[in-house]
């Protein structure tokens, strides 16, 4: 069995009681929607979910204003380290933007260019305690038109049916509004250019 990314939303059980079914035929079948859906939030919004916060070392390219993590909402930075310089980058040279994505250099200089210039220890994401309820529930509400909604179906899929996510986000064949969940996702998103 996968290890539960966050305890109370990613149970079938969960699911079930949300979509009204009380047999165990389409089991297999939703948990591979739950987990569709999740990595779906996940990369339209930038924030990565976990059972508890630990750190994460990505490389980061420079060049700009601004370091863009992989991962958020960022909760803390450990350390900078520029990888051509070989030095730990003080922490009063930058201010880590928590929430977001990003990593401002101060005094509105730019950060030394180069791919992978830099590699960024830090802290970030959501865990069951603080998943924000309207993630929970868009995660459930894109379950639920996947279970019910032919519209989001395609046959392109090798073996069997696969779900166009972002269709179904968007309400598109499902009789919903339009955009719905992609309207709760939206405000949630650290991705784009920071203002």
């Amino acid at each position: 069995m996968a290890q539960r990314l966050v305890p109370g939303v990613d149970d079938l059980d969960v699911v079930k009681e949300y979509l009204q079914i009380g047999h165990s035929s389409s089991d297999i079948v939703l948990q591979i929607m739950l987990d569709a859906g999740f990595e779906f939030v996940q990369e339209y919004t930038g924030c990565l979910f976990s059972t508890a916060l630990a750190d994460i070392a990505d490389y980061v390219a420079g060049g700009g204003y601004n370091l863009e993590l992989p991962h958020g909402p960022l909760r803390s930075v450990t350390s900078v380290v520029d990888n051509v310089a070989s030095v730990t980058v003080s922490d009063g040279d930058y201010d880590a933007l928590l929430g977001t994505l990003f990593i401002r250099h101060f005094g509105q200089a730019r950060w030394d260019d180069g791919h992978n210039r830099f590699t960024v220890t830090y802290q970030a994401g959501y865990t069951a305690a603080d998943l924000p309820a309207t993630l929970k529930l868009a995660i459930l509400a894109l379950c639920e038109r996947a279970y019910r909604s032919p519209g989001g179906r395609s046959d392109e899929g090798g073996a069997g049916h696969s779900w166009k996510w972002q269709t179904l986000a968007a309400g598109e064949g499902s009789g919903e509004p339009a955009s719905d969940i992609l309207v709760q996702l939206d405000s949630y998103s650290l991705k784009g250019p920071l203002a």
